[in-house]
């Protein structure tokens, strides 16, 4: 057996020790399983919720406990770690301690039906490491260590960690191997060999072969109230098969003894073991319970009541009013009103989940907010007759790939802070907002002055933000585990359609990326042309690029005084150089006269 594919022991190891009770037999458990060629450390985490009372008494029980094991030379330290949510605090400390492994501790069996309760259900869902589960016995120490083995990856894991304990304990180590009664001896001997294969000290390990057409009746018939039971769970996606009458199921409820449950989240192969262990840091998995919040907040936030259609309102009013005065800070202003997150991160939950109702709720709170917004901006486009665009309204009709860019952005932040709980939505949501209502605003404005083709320059960039927004908040809570559930066969035709949805989407942000990638060189001639009239008096107001050969470029400068020839010859020789093709510049002069005073 090559070593690379030894599993090894961990190096840090996180002890959730919120009941004072059986944290120093948690605790110990820890200390025995450290890797020894390692300088390894455990750390003893509490999760507290901000009761000061409360907490105050969980830490008072267990100080005392670790400053007695630091006497005694132990790695042991002490984390508080503050959270309103109990699992979401020990997968955060997991993270960014780097754990190896959590041990945490389990309830007895209740009316002979295990109880795992809902904060250990989601650590072993989600975790990013190994999770080690005990379930104290009659007794709480052991004299002999049993390990069920069947030749798989979480069995020969399970084998390692009980010689571990059996050496630092100076206790009897046996693998049992349950068989058919069909089955030949040879298939259960091959079965135990292969899970110890390549394990260090196999020599103290008794191998044990039983017949049982029950297998976890017959592990059970080998053991006494004194011992330790090692299982494996080979997949913790399989939690519900350990609730609801599997092997595991039936020796957690049936078990007299001591039994310890190991659920395997790294690779065998050290070097595939070392990536994933790196790829879990950035695992961020929502726990099963954070997942239903999240849902019916976003099906709350996608409802376009009352309260969406006056911020809707107030925000398209004060953009646009920001807009026409050339006042980034007013337009600023309207980015912290608008409403715009809701309906985008809605449905990307509804996309993710395969809700079609949160989809279509995401969808209509769209149709409502835009049109409006745009009926608005229009308005006050035609009461201010604007002759030509200011500044701000030049900055939103210049569409590029750092437009989708910031939307990409904007999505991704948007549906973090929905998921998670310490980020601020209204940051999220000025971020977003910033992406969508100034362009849209923009839109009405210069339909209104009849500048249709800045008037569409400016609504592509305000789909290409909605599309980019949605987009990446989809992919983010695919990142963060929000998958369909596939409980029937309407569930699966309900995914089937927002897949479908989804290859629609794509195709057309792809559209949308090369239309903004076209648009490149017209934000580089309008810069170059701007930097050309170098005259704080001068302005270029419109800039026409058409597709011929020589590029053909006409643009409208807004000047007190008129432009000579050499300077457009000046301007052109920059245009070509910078563009690399011959260049047709042609300038139109919008004369601009003031009085004497």
């Amino acid at each position: 057996m090559n070593d690379r594919l030894l599993p090894t022991l961990p190096a840090t190891i996180i002890v959730p020790v919120a009941n004072p009770h059986n944290a120093r037999t948690l605790l110990q458990f820890a200390l025995d399983l450290l890797n020894p060629e390692a300088e390894g450390r455990v750390v003893a985490l509490i999760v507290t919720r901000g009761n000061l009372e409360e907490d105050s008494k969980i830490i008072d029980k267990v100080e005392p406990l670790i400053e007695k094991m630091r006497e005694q030379d132990r790695p042991v330290e002490l984390l508080t770690r503050t959270s309103s949510n109990i699992p979401r605090g020990i997968l955060d400390a997991a993270r960014e301690e780097s754990a190896d492994m959590l041990v945490l501790g389990m309830q007895q069996p209740v009316a002979e039906r295990i109880k795992l309760g809902s904060i250990l259900e989601n650590v072993i869902a989600t975790a990013p490491c190994d999770v080690l589960i005990y379930r104290a016995g009659t007794h709480s120490d052991f004299e002999r260590v049993v390990v069920p083995v069947d030749g798989s990856v979480g069995a020969r894991l399970a084998a390692q960690i009980g010689i571990q304990l059996a050496q630092k304990r100076d206790r009897k180590i046996e693998a049992i191997c349950a068989k058919q009664s069909y089955e030949g001896r040879w298939v259960g001997l091959g079965r135990i060999d292969q899970s110890l294969e390549g394990l260090r000290d196999t020599s103290m390990v008794k191998r044990t072969l039983i017949n049982a057409n029950f297998p976890a009746s017959g592990i059970l018939g080998e053991t006494n109230d004194r011992d330790l039971i090692l299982l494996a769970i080979s997949e913790r996606t399989r939690l519900e098969r350990m609730l609801f009458g599997d092997f595991t199921s039936y020796v957690l409820n049936k078990a007299e003894c001591s039994v310890m449950l190991v659920a395997r989240s790294i690779p065998d192969s050290r070097w595939s073991g070392l990536l994933q262990r790196g790829l879990n840091r950035l695992d961020m998995r929502l726990t099963p319970d954070e997942q239903e919040a999240m849902m019916r907040e976003a099906h709350d936030m996608t409802l376009p009541g009352s309260d969406y259609v006056v911020l809707v309102i107030i925000a398209a009013i004060i953009a646009s009013l920001g807009l026409v005065l050339n006042s980034s800070a007013v337009v600023i202003g309207a980015m912290l009103v608008a409403p715009f997150m809701q309906p985008c991160v809605g449905f990307a939950v509804g996309m993710a989940t395969a809700e079609l109702q949160l989809v279509r709720r995401g969808l209509s709170a769209l149709l409502v907010g835009v049109p409006l917004a745009l009926a608005f901006a229009f308005v006050i486009g035609t009461l201010a007759d604007l002759q030509t665009p200011t500044t701000e309204m030049l900055a939103r009709t210049q569409p590029g790939l750092l437009d989708i860019g910031v939307a990409m952005m904007s999505g991704i932040i948007g549906a973090y802070a929905l998921a998670r709980k310490n980020i601020s939505s209204a940051l999220a949501g000025v971020a977003i907002a910033a992406a969508l209502m100034p362009p849209l605003c923009t839109f009405g404005l210069e339909l209104a002055a009849g500048r249709q083709d800045t008037a569409l320059r400016a609504g592509l960039i305000f789909a290409t933000n909605i599309v980019g927004i949605s987009v990446a908040a989809w992919i983010v809570f695919l990142w963060l585990g929000i998958r369909p559930h596939w409980e029937d066969a309407r569930s699966r035709s309900r995914y089937l359609w927002v897949t479908l949805a989804a290859m629609l989407a794509v195709p057309l942000v792809i559209l949308l990326i090369a239309l903004a990638s076209r648009s490149d060189r017209t934000r580089i001639i309008w810069d170059k042309l701007q930097a050309a009239f170098d005259d704080p008096n001068m302005q270029v107001v419109d800039v026409r690029v058409g597709e011929q050969s020589p590029l053909k470029i006409e643009a409208t400068v807004r000047t007190p005084q008129a432009i000579s020839s050499g300077v457009v010859t000046t301007a052109e020789r920059q245009l070509a150089n910078e563009l690399d093709t011959p260049i047709d510049l042609e300038i139109i002069e919008q004369r601009v006269v003031t009085g004497e005073s």
